[in-house]
């Protein structure tokens, strides 16, 4: 989770809140007599703070906010959230957008992901055209989209649906016959790979309105028969004398 800033690079941009029970002075202590961590620690609004290769670029840094939840990150990001929870400043409930999204993950979804337009404005904006080659400069231009909302679960196929969100009824159109284009494209190669037209008719493109739904369900057996297969090793000859 995390406000990214683009002016401070993707190191600031989020951090990892790990919910449990946990004791903390023993990881305290084991964090602290560990050797090759390489790892500091100090008070910040009265929180202990670990610091892994302070100084240096890419620092991460861990705290404790309270006595099940751990927060891991950059040493800007962690302070950031201990210095919020601290003086009692309005969290995530405050994103009224943000939590509209959340609103509309499936419940009980293995993984998920929603994203609005301050993190959607950092993806690329043109993609190469199918079936260009690599000294091609043909490209194709992506509508921008205004959230994204990604669930998935994992028993007993992997399945997956994404929602894109877009400007309006045409853009979302030219963005899923941008999609359909390039499943197409793999049906095309099919012929020289069976699996491939199994795995793109598991996976469905529909629009409603301005948004783009895309689903997918797969089989594990399909996902391991993509797998390049090995080739046996012939045994070593032995004679005997």
């Amino acid at each position: 989770a995390g406000k990214g800033d683009a002016a401070k690079g993707p190191g600031e941009a989020g951090v990892v809140m790990v919910s449990g029970r946990f004791d903390q002075y023993k990881i305290g202590r084991a964090i602290e007599t560990e050797k090759k961590a390489n790892v500091t620690w100090k008070k910040h609004e009265g929180v202990t703070e670990y610091l892994f290769n302070e100084g240096k670029k890419g620092a991460g840094a861990l705290a404790f906010i309270d006595d099940d939840t751990l927060v891991m990150g950059s040493q800007a990001a962690v302070e950031s959230v201990v210095t919020a929870r601290v003086q009692g400043k309005p969290g995530l409930k405050s994103n009224a957008g943000l939590i509209a999204l959340l609103e509309r993950v499936k419940p009980g979804s293995t993984f998920w992901m929603v994203g609005d337009q301050s993190l959607l404005a950092k993806l690329p904006t043109q993609m190469p055209a199918p079936g260009a080659g690599p000294a091609s400069s043909a490209s194709i231009q992506l509508p921008a989209l205004q959230s994204l909302v990604v669930t998935g679960d994992l028993d007993p196929a992997l399945s997956v649906e994404a929602i894109g969100e877009a400007r309006d009824e045409a853009a979302a159109k030219n963005l899923a016959d941008i999609v359909r284009g390039f499943f197409a494209l793999a049906q095309l190669q099919a012929g020289q790979k069976p699996e491939l037209k199994e795995l793109t008719s598991a996976v469905s493109v529909v629009t409603e309105t301005n948004k783009v739904r895309v689903s997918a369900r797969f089989s594990y057996e399909l996902l391991e028969s993509l797998h390049p297969k090995r080739t046996a090793t012939a045994p070593l000859s032995q004679s005997v004398h």
